[in-house]
């Protein structure tokens, strides 16, 4: 099993009765996602060492897959959910002296979970600090300090109407760099140039000659269609999503 397999392939050959080609795909699942996945644990809890976490996240899973539940296509973005709630339930059994019991772990929605959304904001903290010092600005007042177009003008001495016009692109720069986020990039990789364009790409902004681009690379390879699928998932996400600027304490 190797890199020319899909996610979903990887998955089937996990559930496949046969074990040693079952132990060969749960490898490559690990090797091409774990990664990402200590990424996600870091910015989920500080409870739990994200090595174990991660590790704890795919026993739970590889369980899973083998009862006959489980991803069936993406895997990424179950793992993510996997250890958001393994993450919740520890941070509850940390506050509660509690046990623990992984077997009743509930993986199914992982935008409800309240580890998810905490993930959400650390998300949405590194979306924020890669934009334009500009655009950080009028967000924060326009978003955080909740002041009229017309105050905001004021404090960045701007007419009300480029500020709006401001507040615009920085919202779906924001929106753009957040799905982003949770796109794992590795430099020199030869995936790189897809990978770091995917958030734009996935959201229909991106240039013609990116698109074409990413197009053409999208049809040999499928390691880079199944981070496409995840990315669409979130971009679906946003509508569910309330206001990431909607907390009592502010993101940076």
């Amino acid at each position: 099993m190797g890199e020319h397999h899909s996610d979903e392939d990887l998955i089937a050959s996990t559930r496949s009765h046969d074990r040693e080609d079952s132990r060969a795909a749960y490898r490559q699942l690990w090797n091409r996602h774990s990664r990402a996945g200590t990424v996600a644990a870091k910015s989920v809890t500080r409870l739990l060492d994200p090595d174990d976490l991660v590790a704890e996240a795919f026993v739970a899973i590889l369980r899973t897959i083998r009862n006959g539940g489980g991803p069936t296509t993406a895997f990424r973005p179950y793992l993510y959910t996997v250890i958001r709630n393994i993450a919740s339930r520890n941070a509850r059994r940390h506050l509660a002296t509690t046990e623990l019991d992984a077997d009743s772990l509930d993986y199914s929605d992982p935008l409800r979970d309240s580890a998810a959304r905490l993930a959400d904001q650390a998300l949405t903290a590194t979306a924020f600090r890669a934009l334009p010092r500009r655009w950080q600005e009028v967000l924060w007042h326009v978003e955080v300090g909740r002041l009229s177009a017309t105050d905001t003008g004021i404090l960045m001495n701007l007419q009300p109407n480029a500020v709006s016009a401001l507040a615009f692109r920085a919202r779906k720069g924001l929106r753009a760099k957040w799905v982003q986020a949770h796109v794992t990039v590795i430099d020199n990789d030869e995936h790189f140039f897809t990978l770091s364009n995917m958030g734009k790409f996935a959201q229909r902004s991106c240039s013609t000659p990116t698109r074409f681009a990413i197009e053409n690379h999208l049809r040999g390879c499928p390691r880079c269609s199944d981070v496409l699928a995840e990315v669409l998932a979130i971009v679906g996400w946003l509508g569910e999503m309330p206001n990431p600027f909607s907390r009592t304490r502010p993101i940076v």
